[in-house]
């Protein structure tokens, strides 16, 4: 079984959340059991980040994730999320338990953006951006209508943590007395119209910001500034 990382266990977001250091203590037995159910090997130490949990697995000799999260997390629209950008810019989802809260992703390489000077990454990051902008699916909640319900719960939130901060901090703007934003619609193509990722078309106008570095075929490379050959990295599942 996995030894859940003591780092983990650290997170300020279990001090007030037993039913999240309850799933602390059962980690192990779910990754195991979750492992089981789809023909899993572990294949490396556990990381996380503050939330969740993500476990390296084969299964055969695919490379791949096992992510768990915690209770309360909403798996089922992530999971939606990333069926529907399909690999556009994100991890690519293989296999999906939402009562179990558990996710199987593709794996990726390791290596951050942290490492890249700030004039390479910037433009890495636009690329995403513009893969990852296809319209939403039909039904999908839009960014408004999630904030409105933040700003509703937030006040009842801030009493059941006994007003850890004050209700308007000195030489702010309103704050918990501010009335709920209006939920705007949802802006995008005609009704009826939502192609899926890989049917979303180049944006009108496009800028080629430099030669793509996300998923590109196997054995391609890249020709730095520095004139050296490299291999890209960002976003290459790692085989």
């Amino acid at each position: 079984m996995i030894t859940v990382p003591l780092a983990f266990r650290e997170m300020p977001r279990w001090w007030h959340d037993a039913a999240g250091r309850e799933w602390l203590d059962r980690l192990p037995s779910l990754v195991a059991e979750q492992c089981r159910r789809w023909d899993l090997q572990v294949d490396g130490g556990p990381l996380h980040g503050s939330n969740a949990l993500v476990v390296p697995v084969r299964r055969g000799a695919e490379a791949a994730v096992l992510r768990l999260a915690p209770p309360g997390d909403d798996v089922s629209r992530e999971a939606e999320a990333l069926r529907w950008w399909d690999g556009r810019g994100t991890v690519r989802l293989l296999e999906a338990d939402v009562p179990a809260r558990a996710m199987l992703l593709e794996r990726l390489s390791a290596r951050s953006l942290q490492s890249v000077p700030l004039g390479e990454a910037v433009p890495i990051i636009a690329d995403l951006a513009a893969r990852m902008a296809v319209p939403a699916p039909p039904g999908a909640t839009s960014t408004a209508r999630i904030a409105a319900a933040h700003l509703e719960e937030f006040p009842r939130d801030w009493e059941r943590q006994g007003r850890p901060v004050p209700r308007r901090p000195r030489g702010a703007g309103p704050c918990l007395d501010r009335a709920p934003l209006p939920v705007l619609p949802a802006v995008g193509p005609r009704a009826g119209a939502h192609p899926g990722p890989a049917e979303v078309p180049p944006p009108a106008r496009p800028v080629r910001l430099r030669d793509s570095l996300l998923r590109p075929p196997r054995g391609a490379r890249r020709r730095s500034r520095r004139g050296r050959t490299t291999r890209p990295w960002v976003g290459a599942a790692a085989r």
